[in-house]
């Protein structure tokens, strides 16, 4: 564990991920007409690439 970190526990709780989305969306990308434009646009992508690497994950152990 890294020193002077914070560990929130619950007993029995699956394993989670926080991730951090960065900058509003429609901030950056609202004007040019592109993805992602929303908050669930990132998590759409976030959700993609971790398909994806659960998938390559799956190819090298079979």
């Amino acid at each position: 564990m890294v020193q002077n970190s914070t560990r929130h526990e619950i007993s029995g709780a699956p394993y989670t991920l926080k991730m951090a989305c960065g900058e509003n969306p429609k901030g950056v990308y609202g004007g040019r007409n592109s993805e992602p434009s929303t908050r669930m646009g990132n998590v759409a992508g976030y959700r993609k690439a971790w398909i994806r690497a659960q998938d390559y994950r799956n190819k090298l152990v079979e």
